[in-house]
């Protein structure tokens, strides 16, 4: 994984927090995408940045755990991003079929 871009490493990251609904600690995350915790603190700020709705939960014994936390607050139906995002670039690529049998 040291090889891979940034960009790759981020993805990975997010697509680890939305799978782990509880949230993951910065050593969990580590070692998942096979970086230092430093890196995973940094990309966790760049995400709060950029408006990723990245939360930080402090439970017992002042252990600090990071998720993504549903837009609204709202329970319900949710999606991980990256599924979301399978269905909204679905929907575009099906938009020319609409109003065809298909």
């Amino acid at each position: 994984m040291a090889a891979s871009s940034p960009l790759v490493r981020q993805w990975l990251l997010l697509r680890t927090l939305s799978a782990w609904r509880h949230g993951a600690t910065i050593r969990e995350l580590a070692d998942e995408v096979e970086v230092s915790e430093k890196t995973i603190r940094r990309d966790l700020e760049t995400f709060q940045q950029v408006g990723f709705p990245v939360r930080e939960v402090t439970e017992d014994h002042n252990r600090k755990k990071y998720r993504i936390e549903p837009v609204g607050g709202e329970p319900g139906l949710s999606f991980a991003f990256d599924e979301a995002l399978a269905l909204y670039f679905a929907r575009q690529l099906m938009e020319p079929l609409a109003g065809t049998p298909f």
